[in-house]
């Protein structure tokens, strides 16, 4: 499903897939980690399959890579499909706004940077 750029305390630790960023955590373990942090995580839900879901990784990406501070997720429903049922998501492509285990945002369907950005930027100072 392409790459992740996981950022760690607004700094770009990798670019890697998520199985390789996060092999040794099963679901529980990972969303325990997202519900814990304070930090503003993205969370892209999608498949290699999905054209939209393709564009909207591209999409994030493009968004993380210009903003500090945010960790981005990328998560095939077809690896993780019980992390993506633990999230609510019933169809994709989806994009989950999330601080300290609360949602403070959603994108799903038909998915463009502004939307994405609007979400970000009403949210980005929110607490979780």
């Amino acid at each position: 499903m392409g790459y992740n750029v996981l950022n760690w305390q607004g700094r770009p630790l990798a670019v890697r897939r998520i199985n390789e960023v996060f092999e040794a955590m099963n679901d529980g373990e990972l969303i325990k980690r997202i519900n814990s942090s304070d930090d503003l995580w993205l969370i892209e839900f999608g498949s290699e399959f999905c054209i939209p879901c393709m564009q909207a990784a591209d999409i994030v990406k493009e968004i993380i890579a210009e903003r500090a501070g945010i960790s981005l997720i990328e998560v095939n429903i077809g690896e993780r499909p019980a992390l993506a049922a633990s999230f609510g998501v019933m169809s994709i492509p989806v994009i989950l706004l999330i601080r300290g285990g609360k949602e403070l945002g959603r994108v799903s369907g038909d998915i463009s940077r502004a939307k994405v950005v609007a979400m970000i930027e009403a949210n980005a100072s929110a607490k979780g």
